[in-house]
């Protein structure tokens, strides 16, 4: 599991220029009350990068494995929009959650740029 946030995070940031304007901006924490929408959303991004992962392992191209992840990256853009529609201040940040002893971050600003890095190798 954490190999595998390690490699989409991996992933994200050497497909991904940021912009000279783009500031880090600390987490919102939701602790208090995290959306059943943010949950799925993290196993959404967990599946796919389990199948591309597991794609590569194979010994399969990168950008083929990401491709291939066509269904997995629509679910994603969906719940993507849905959030943000809802929460549109977590559109160019992050947000944090713990549940017991383990901290949680979906970074949205991460998931677009996934996603634009998605359309641009894949369509």
């Amino acid at each position: 599991m954490k190999l595998n946030i390690v490699f989409f995070i991996v992933l994200l940031i050497s497909n991904a220029a940021y912009a000279d304007s783009q500031k880090w901006v600390k987490p919102i924490d939701i602790t208090a009350q995290v959306p059943k929408s943010v949950k799925q959303i993290s196993s959404i991004i967990d599946e796919i990068t389990q199948n591309v992962v597991s794609c590569i392992g194979a010994g399969k191209k990168r950008n083929e494995c990401i491709c291939n992840q066509k269904s997995g990256h629509n679910k994603l853009r969906v719940m993507y929009k849905n959030i943000v529609a809802k929460y549109p201040e977590w559109a160019n940040s992050a947000v944090s959650y713990r549940e017991g002893d383990t901290q949680h971050m979906v970074s949205f600003v991460g998931i677009k740029l996934q996603l634009q890095l998605y359309d641009k190798l894949c369509n």
